[in-house]
């Protein structure tokens, strides 16, 4: 587990506090009590440290983050309904030919005669 707050000193030996806290509290509701989280605890940040405290900004990043993944999401949703969409629409644009070579019989060749008198009995031209 790390720390919640880091802190770097680069300070001048007769310089003041920039930040001093005394005796901070604070205490949350839970149910319906009160629970203490901070009881009389005190600190000085001097003139030079720097603080670093972890999460921030964690929560806006994250929605930041949230929406552009939803963002991404319904692009690529509606990318490819469009892509779908217009693959049908020159599918069913494209129609086989109704007429010509497009059926093939195989038939042994004692058959043949037998076979080509009732294809033209059909109207089809061998």
């Amino acid at each position: 587990m790390q720390p919640e707050c880091v802190v770097l000193t680069m300070t001048h030996p007769n310089s003041r506090p920039a930040i001093e806290a005394i005796e901070l509290t604070r205490s949350l509701p839970l149910g319906g009590e009160s629970v203490s989280i901070l009881k009389g605890v005190s600190f000085t940040v001097d003139s030079g440290e720097w603080i670093a405290r972890r999460n921030l900004r964690r929560q806006p990043m994250q929605a930041l983050v949230a929406l552009v993944a939803l963002f991404c999401g319904v692009f690529t949703i509606g990318f490819a309904a469009a892509t779908i969409s217009n693959g049908r629409q020159r599918l069913s644009s494209r129609e086989l030919p109704k007429g010509g070579y497009n059926i093939a019989i195989y038939a042994a060749q004692a058959d043949a005669g037998p076979v080509a008198a009732v294809l033209e009995r059909e109207g089809v031209k061998a």
